[in-house]
């Protein structure tokens, strides 16, 4: 795996976000074999087609200049599409503030394009929007010829494929982080390859059979990568969120307050969470290259991560031969730990009364 900055470390923050694992019981990892699987999902595609036409600003920003032939393909294709209602609806989502990851997690719940059949699951949506919604894109699908636009580059699909495994080459492998968590992952993940979906429509989804996870696509100036082979948004880095994030559910209304100890984070509310994160993914780095992480946690400060190397220290003790903590979920609140300390040591503000 590659440990130098990019823009790994910031996507992370946006891909983190939006999934609520079921909690994994504790105990010895079982020989399970984990499914890890890359591919292009229509249903993204076509709320691809739909985001394009909605936000244009915002779809074209993504690319920094240089539009790949793919985008400049649909938007031939769709750009009579334009004025459809399913786009019309986005577009006032988006103006309302309110497109983020809800269209997509919606669109992870149905069947494949053109019927986006509701399941169960649709159920905890309930609202009539995004039924009505589900209703346009049907009709969009139909009156786009979507699928003959999806066929047609099924070429190109299985190139972004190829890309997405070579990036994950040489990265930390999932049954050397589980063997070493002591703890069990999803027998199945699915990494849904999203080449025209800007980030923030990027969403997550669990349920007892298999992890989802939209991956956007990255532009730079010099080309397009799917951040896999970067240390902070590797596939690992993404499994290992299944586990923090039902372990942060069960300590509960603790974990809000250390909120003040990262002003300069992006994101407060998920900076301890990512910071745990990055930390174990950076111990085991450190056990399987042998490099010291010196660049890596100052890079981490710069960001508002500073937390990384104690919580990395701390790590030390759950790894102690004898050590009397049975798996990570039992070891978590002694790591949780590093942030109460900080809390606790933080300069205290005098009130006026005081410093008289």
């Amino acid at each position: 795996m590659k440990s130098r900055p990019a823009m790994g470390l910031a996507a992370a923050l946006v891909l983190a976000l939006t999934w609520a694992p079921t909690p994994r019981a504790a105990g010895p990892t079982p020989a399970r074999s984990i499914n890890i699987s890359y591919e292009v999902d229509d249903r993204v595609e076509l709320l691809s087609a739909v985001v394009m036409l909605a936000a244009p600003q915002l779809f074209a920003e993504q690319f920094h200049g240089r539009t790949p032939a793919y985008a400049l393909d649909a938007a031939r294709h769709f750009s009579p599409m334009s004025r459809h209602p399913a786009v019309s609806r986005m577009s006032r989502w988006v103006l309302a503030g309110k497109a983020g990851i809800t269209p997509a997690q919606i669109l992870l719940q149905v069947s494949a394009v053109p019927a986006l059949e509701e399941g169960l699951a649709m159920r905890h949506f309930g609202q009539p929007e995004a039924t009505a919604f589900l209703e346009e894109l049907r009709d969009f699908a139909v009156r786009s010829e979507f699928r003959r636009f999806f066929d047609s580059h099924r070429a190109t699909y299985a190139g972004y494929v190829a890309q997405a495994r070579g990036e994950s080459r040489d990265a930390l492998t999932p049954e050397g982080l589980s063997a070493y968590l002591k703890l069990p992952f999803s027998s199945r993940y699915r990494f849904i390859l999203a080449p025209l979906l800007p980030s923030v429509f990027a969403s997550n989804l669990s349920d007892k059979e298999q992890e989802l996870r939209i991956r956007p696509a990255i532009y730079s100036k010099e080309n397009m990568h799917f951040g896999f082979e970067e240390f902070e948004s590797s596939v690992v880095h993404d499994l290992m969120h299944t586990i923090t994030v039902p372990l942060n559910a069960a300590l509960g209304k603790d974990l809000p307050r250390y909120d003040a100890l990262w002003v300069s984070c992006s994101n407060p509310s998920n900076c301890l969470d990512e910071q745990v994160v990055l930390a174990v993914t950076r111990r085991r780095f450190e056990q399987e290259s042998g490099e010291d992480s010196a660049e890596a946690f100052a890079r981490y400060k710069e960001n508002g991560f500073s937390h990384v190397q104690a919580l990395c220290e701390r790590l030390k003790e759950y790894e102690r031969p004898g050590s009397p903590y049975s798996n990570f979920s039992d070891f978590y609140p002694r790591l949780i730990s590093v942030f109460r300390e900080a809390f606790e040591r933080r300069p205290r503000k005098t009130t006026r009364r005081e410093s008289k």
